[in-house]
């Protein structure tokens, strides 16, 4: 006979606990762990309908209220909109607060905390040699200035060596898939030789990476498989530290899937 597994358990992470409220009763824990992950899927599908590429989310209960911290990227969808209009990310937030609110019955209040990472990558470099470093991989990738995934793509590999951050690469590969129509091997060529560039530089923290899409490429009516891995990724071991996260594209030729791993000691 199967064992019943208690619903607290889910909410350990290696140090610490991931919500800070413990209930009494299993129930009302059950309850709340369901409540919290539709809370967490609804923003993260609501936000990506503007553009809005959640990296790191996490929610923080209390009995009333409910903490969410995240941070986001704001891809160039989003941009052209708060050119027209200022802080228009700002207003689909107040507008997400208020849905929530409608979800539990105003009984909760909500407390939002984000943090944007379109900070121009260029400027968080200090260092003299990574920055020369830089400026010669730019100098190397001016063939694909012109392209709209060229300064997005760019910072998003930039964050992913530099932080560990697999969610952020493979959202944004999944969203840049989703508004290609064709030249989808011209978009992973950029996306390898870029890839490449980084890694190999002074710039990159990262031991292993790799990137497996799935999907029909430039309409063909079969689906293939494309690969790219940079450095060691030992998948057989458990002793090793390696981040995973799966992402997909909803594209007029089906769906494409992103899985991405990265190694680091």
């Amino acid at each position: 006979m199967g064992q019943k597994s208690n619903s607290n358990l889910l909410r350990l992470k290696k140090n610490n606990y991931f919500f800070k409220y413990l209930e009494k009763t299993t129930e009302e824990s059950s309850f709340f762990l369901y409540q919290q992950n539709i809370i967490k899927s609804f923003l993260l599908n609501y936000l990506y309908k503007y553009g809005i590429v959640v990296v790191n989310c996490k929610l923080y209960r209390s009995h009333n209220n409910i903490k969410i911290f995240f941070s986001y990227y704001l891809t160039s969808k989003l941009k052209k909109l708060i050119r027209v209009k200022k802080n228009k990310h700002i207003l689909i937030i107040k507008k997400l607060i208020c849905i929530l609110k409608i979800y539990t019955f105003n009984k909760l209040n909500f407390f939002i905390l984000f943090q944007n990472l379109n900070n121009k990558f260029t400027k968080k470099v200090k260092n003299i040699k990574q920055k020369l470093s830089l400026c010669h991989i730019l100098k190397q990738l001016k063939i694909y200035k012109k392209q709209v995934f060229y300064k997005n793509l760019l910072s998003v590999i930039y964050i992913t060596l530099r932080k560990n951050v697999p969610s952020l690469l493979s959202e944004a590969i999944a969203y840049q898939l989703s508004l290609l129509k064709k030249k989808h091997n011209f978009f992973l060529t950029f996306i390898t030789h870029a890839l490449k560039l980084f890694f190999n530089s002074n710039i990159n923290c990262l031991n292993g990476l790799k990137i497996l899409i799935s999907g029909r490429f430039n309409g063909v009516p079969r689906s293939q498989k494309k690969s790219i891995q940079l450095g060691k990724l030992p998948l057989n071991s458990l002793n090793t530290n390696i981040n995973y996260y799966e992402s997909i594209a909803y594209t007029i030729n089906g769906t494409f899937g992103v899985k991405v791993w990265i190694f680091k000691n």
